[in-house]
């Protein structure tokens, strides 16, 4: 069983930690995705990732656009 002195501790460091929290609006899903706050402007990736999805397109095109075709068929009921 932990200390007395430990314990105190453990409470106080978790009531700072309670005190600290934001409020959540109850049903705002915006605090869960922020693209969904008003103003929200999103980072731009990395180049490196222009190139790995370059790299993705060159080496399976025919496979993803066989895949997108059978998608958009699928969707035409």
């Amino acid at each position: 069983m932990a200390s007395p002195v430990a314990l105190s501790l453990l409470r106080r460091r978790g009531l700072r930690y309670a005190s600290t929290q934001t409020h959540k609006a109850s049903g705002d899903i915006s605090s869960v995705f922020p693209s969904l706050q008003p103003g929200y402007k999103p980072k731009p990736l990395a180049p490196r990732f222009a190139e790995l999805k370059k790299g993705i397109f060159e080496q399976n095109g025919a496979a993803l656009t066989r895949s997108y075709d059978r998608l958009l068929q699928s969707k035409r009921v």
